[in-house]
């Protein structure tokens, strides 16, 4: 009787290493796909959460400018340049107080162009418009007001 002689293989043949390489390669280029649209996610996010911040510190300066006593201008705040001009609304009438009547303040509305910019650049970053409320003192108050007819 004739013994049929079997060679075991040990390791990998050709058509399993193809297969696994093929394998490898998909889960590859699925990975960097992933990791590419998660970096570009990341990037716009911080940009939408810079010009936010930038928005933000836009109102905040402006909401401290006397905008009777400037009501154009330009201003270094950290890496930007805020410009800003003023259009009047609703021209300025005399603060109503009560129980006193007429206040002290001259108040008007206005229409505020904000741009920032950066320090290297000319082209605006930022820019936008908004209402803002602009005020004067119309008297100086020297004595304590006389109440009750004392």
């Amino acid at each position: 009787m004739k013994k049929k002689s079997r060679h075991l293989s040990s390791g990998f043949g050709l058509l399993e290493a193809l297969v696994a390489l093929v394998l490898f390669a998909g889960v590859g280029v699925v990975i960097i796909a992933w990791l590419q649209q998660s970096l570009s996610t990341t990037v716009r996010v911080q940009s939408s959460l810079d010009e936010s911040i930038l928005r933000g510190t836009m109102l905040d300066f402006i909401t401290a400018v006397n905008l009777y006593d400037r009501p154009s201008g330009e201003e270094r705040v950290g890496d930007h340049i805020f410009q800003w001009k003023t259009e009047t609304v609703v021209p300025e009438e005399a603060q109503m107080g009560y129980p006193m009547g007429v206040g002290r303040y001259g108040v008007k509305l206005v229409q505020v162009q904000l741009t920032a910019k950066t320090l290297e650049g000319s082209q605006p970053v930022i820019a936008q418009s908004v209402t803002l409320l602009a005020h004067r003192a119309l008297v100086t108050q020297t004595a304590e007001p006389k109440l009750f007819g004392n």
